[in-house]
């Protein structure tokens, strides 16, 4: 769960500092220090423990951009044009646009933070780590 905690770093970030295009430059370490760390950590099911991971973190973004999207969207005109888009076709505010592309980016984050957590079990497991 405190590696959920990701998601609030990246949010924050993405809000008000960096713009979302650079995103993948911050999770990226992010989920591989996540993924390193579950592999050494946990027992087994690892896929499962990054994938959840993930989701959970994607959910934290996600809640941290609607809180203050205003601010998100005022430092992410690209985001802001899209999301503009799919409100008019679909007739949601952009919130809720947003919020309706949020099950999607938690999959794919879910899935590469799995992946990551295996891959980190792998490395710790050829250099013969020793489990916390």
């Amino acid at each position: 769960m405190l590696l959920s905690l990701s998601g609030l770093i990246t949010g924050f970030l993405t809000v008000f500092y960096v713009p979302v295009r650079f995103e993948a430059a911050i999770g990226m370490p992010l989920y591989m220090l996540c993924g390193w760390l579950i592999g050494r950590n946990v027992e087994k099911r690892h896929f499962l423990h990054g994938f959840l991971t993930g989701v959970i973190s994607s959910a934290i973004i996600t809640a941290v951009r609607a809180t203050y999207a205003t601010t998100f969207f005022a430092n992410n005109p690209k985001e802001a044009e899209l999301f503009a888009k799919m409100s008019r076709e679909s007739g949601a505010t952009m919130v809720q646009s947003m919020e309706l592309m949020s099950p999607f980016a938690a999959l794919f984050t879910g899935l590469i933070l799995g992946l990551f957590a295996l891959a980190g079990n792998m490395i710790v497991r050829l250099m013969g780590g020793e489990r916390l």
